[in-house]
């Protein structure tokens, strides 16, 4: 029997993989519309997908949970064959635990500046071109950054809303501002795709930090921790 525990919650952001025919798979992402603690869901598909025919199949999902990324197996079929966005039924079958996320991470809400750049390859290699390219960004944020705000912050990425669309692979440089003052670095998007819960507008993406500085990540941590007293105690 599959724990409730690990099951996805209502209004919960999951990736769905499909496997076709030739090993081939597919991705895309959904929101958790119902989910009964048997383990049958109704997903919601985000964004615009090809689904003229979508017959009974397999289907893996991905999602977090306390920290812990499962992946769930089960059978679905589409719910309504005209109805849009489109809904899947289905139940799961079997769960497993994947990982643990490599760094606990805040729920915050802090101002944010970003851009698109190119790396160098003497930016991976040396400290003293990091140094001098980032003071180069940092000075073009005013003019060409986007401005937007943080939905979650730890010592090796983050999540935020973001205005334009951003594409997994891209190099960013952004600024956060914490209270105790910016913290600037390169990062890279692993991933981006609509804000969810489905209801809540606008579009959010992750990154992964690229050489964050030692100074930067303690800053971070500092504030992780106050931050996270102050809520206990308040």
């Amino acid at each position: 029997m599959i724990q409730a525990g690990m099951l996805p919650k209502t209004k919960q952001g999951v990736r769905l993989i499909f496997e076709q025919a030739g090993a081939k798979t597919w991705q895309c992402a959904a929101t958790v519309e119902e989910a009964q603690p048997s383990g049958k869901l109704r997903l919601v598909i985000v964004g615009q997908h090809d689904f003229t025919s979508f017959p009974k199949q397999s289907i893996t999902m991905e999602y977090f949970r306390e920290a812990v990324v499962y992946r769930a197996k089960g059978d679905f079929h589409r719910a309504d064959a005209t109805s849009m966005p489109i809904a899947l039924e289905g139940q799961i079958t079997d769960v497993q635990k994947v990982q643990r996320r490599r760094a606990s991470r805040l729920l915050v809400g802090l101002p944010l500046s970003y851009a698109k750049v190119n790396l160098s390859a003497e930016f991976e290699k040396d400290a003293k071109h990091r140094t001098k390219a980032q003071k180069h960004w940092s000075a073009a944020l005013a003019q060409q950054g986007q401005t937007t705000q943080t939905e979650a912050l730890s010592v090796t990425g983050i999540r935020f809303l973001t205005p334009t669309a951003l594409q997994i692979g891209d190099v960013l440089y952004l600024e956060v501002n914490l209270p105790t003052g910016s913290v600037g670095c390169a990062a890279r998007v692993v991933w981006s795709g609509q804000k969810m819960p489905a209801e809540t507008y606008g579009k959010q993406a992750g990154a992964e930090f690229l050489h964050l500085s030692d100074d930067d990540r303690e800053a971070i941590a500092r504030f992780m921790a106050e931050e996270e007293n102050r809520r206990r105690i308040r």
